[in-house]
Formats: C-alpha cells, sequence, structure tokens
C-alpha cells in the first residue's frame, strides 16, 4: 500500500475533522479538484478499491485511506461525520447522505486554517474561544462555504476572503443563551439538569418538531422528519437560517424549565394547537411513536 502514500504527510491536528483532513492532504499535493468529501470516490477509486480488497471488514473507509495517503495511524476514530451522523449531530444524518455546506468561525481561520470537526454539528452556533456567530456564507458573493475554503479562507466562487467579516456575541445573548457555548456533544459531561450534551440537542430537536408541527408544518417552511424505527429526529440544511432561528428559540425555551415552554404555548397557540402541542412533547406515546428522551422528562418538576 506504500504505493500510494503522498509526498506531502502532515499530521492530523486534534480537533481536526477527518474530510477536512484529506481535503487539507489532496490541496497541499497538488490535488487542486479535491474540494469536498463527494470528490474522494472519483479521485482516490484506485486507492480505495485495493483498501477494500484487502480489508475483510470495514468500519469507515475513510479512516484507511487517510493512513494509506500518510503512513500515520489515525487514533482518535470519532472525528468524521459518519460519526457524528450516527449521533445525529449532523445535518441529515446516516451514513450515506452528507451535507456540502459547513460552518466556520473566521477568526479561528486567520489563526489556523483547518475544518473544526464542531463546525460540522448541528447545535453549534458560536466559538466558543472567540465567542463569535459561527458563518456558512460567504461575505461577499453569500455563496455557501465548502471544506475546501475552511482550508484556504478563500470562497470556493468568488475567491474572496472569508476570514475578515464576524460577529461577536454579546453579554446579553450569552446570558440568554447559555447552551449554545461550550457545550461538549462527545463526551458525557453533563450540562442541563442529568442530560449529556448529546441528549439536550436531542431533547432540542424533539421540541423543534413539536413546534414545526404544529406551526409551520403546512408552510413547509423547515425539513425536519422524525423516524418512529430509530426515534431520530433529521434536520436538513436547505436552509440553514432558519435551522439557526429554531436552535436559538428552542435555546431560550428549554431555560427555566419548563415553564418556558408552557409560557410560549400559552402565548402563541390557540387552545387546539396547544393542547396538541402538550400532548405530543411531554407524553412518551403519542402519534408519531415513541420517543425515547421523553421518559425522565415527565418526572422534572418546575423548580427542578
Amino acid at each position: 500500500m506504500n504505493k500510494w502514500r503522498l509526498s506531502r504527510r502532515p499530521s492530523m491536528i486534534e480537533d481536526e475533522s477527518l474530510e477536512g483532513f484529506l481535503v487539507r492532504v489532496s490541496q497541499i499535493n497538488g490535488y487542486e479538484d479535491i474540494d469536498d468529501h463527494s470528490k474522494f470516490q472519483y479521485h482516490y477509486s484506485p486507492v480505495l478499491n485495493e483498501i477494500k480488497n484487502n480489508k475483510k471488514y470495514i468500519l469507515n473507509i475513510l479512516y484507511d485511506l487517510a493512513e494509506v495517503l500518510t503512513g500515520q495511524e489515525i487514533i482518535r476514530r470519532n472525528h468524521d461525520r459518519k460519526y457524528l451522523s450516527s449521533r445525529g449531530l449532523l445535518f441529515g444524518h446516516g451514513c450515506v447522505w452528507y451535507p456540502r455546506l459547513t460552518r466556520y468561525c473566521p477568526l479561528c481561520l486567520q489563526e489556523s486554517k483547518y475544518h473544526r470537526i464542531q463546525w460540522s454539528m448541528i447545535p453549534v452556533l458560536v466559538c466558543d474561544k472567540h465567542l463569535c456567530f459561527l458563518r456558512h456564507k460567504c461575505h461577499e458573493c453569500d455563496h455557501f462555504t465548502n471544506l475546501k475554503a475552511t482550508i484556504t479562507g478563500i470562497c470556493n466562487r468568488c475567491e474572496r476572503d472569508i476570514t475578515v467579516q464576524y460577529d461577536k456575541v454579546t453579554r446579553e445573548f450569552l446570558f440568554e443563551h447559555p447552551f449554545l457555548v461550550n457545550i461538549d456533544y462527545l463526551s458525557d459531561k453533563r450540562v442541563f439538569l442529568h442530560l449529556t450534551g448529546e441528549n439536550l440537542f436531542k431533547l432540542k430537536k424533539w421540541l423543534i418538531f413539536c413546534i414545526v408541527n404544529i406551526n409551520d408544518m403546512k408552510k413547509k417552511s423547515l425539513w425536519i422528519q422524525y423516524s418512529t424505527k430509530s426515534t431520530v429526529i433529521r434536520i436538513t440544511d436547505f436552509d440553514i437560517e432558519k435551522i439557526n432561528d429554531y436552535l436559538i428559540l428552542t435555546d431560550n425555551l428549554i431555560s427555566n424549565w419548563p415553564e418556558n415552554i408552557i409560557k410560549y404555548a400559552n402565548n402563541n397557540m390557540i387552545l387546539e394547537e396547544r393542547q396538541h402541542f402538550i400532548n405530543t412533547f411531554f407524553k412518551r406515546k403519542h402519534s408519531y411513536g415513541n420517543m425515547d428522551i421523553i421518559n425522565f422528562l415527565n418526572r422534572i418538576k418546575v423548580n427542578s
């Protein structure tokens, strides 16, 4: 397999995404056409075929590809989109469909140009290092940002610098939305009541689903699906601005648990809608199936 090893072989950075690492390695070795993870299959087809022929069982072939190209062992195998998707943290979910856009922090890119794993996560809206909102579009041409742009710092359409425009988060915003900053979604640390960051996001997605089902399903303003078989909420990236708005809204609603949710229902829904919303959100069994995360929520009191 050494014949496929690239001449320039940087090491993977601790918080770098696997796909971002592969694009970065490709770029510095002259493969400029590889600007996104969707190009790996075409450009590295001979390497991937040989890997498949030499492996009886492959957990994730992209790890093997990275190890073959660089000759380095990838130790932390939880930095790829497939892993994030299986935990419900990525747009779309599943092992086949991946988004072609990513958020990024302009100030992080000013310091070092590589794709951070947390930028692929749906609930991460704020850079906890620089306290600024993550962007997903070029400020000049409004084009979505792909992996190559986060590695070069240059928009893949208009070729402008994407690191110069950023919006700092105010103290008021941080106080009102504490769960959008400093949440470790890849650990077992408990951050809200007895929830980890990952389970907290499951709760927020379930809340988004219930709100969308009441208010916006007829308008089709946000594509969000609930799978009764796997109890997974799936969010796509067709309108990331609306998703950001919903994440900020639900961040506010789950604080002061559960008074803010009740107030929201009373102030924004008619009686029939409110009853349906409360029954769907707080009941474990409902017309959409079983939502396991609701088991303990019914036991949480207002002042807990």
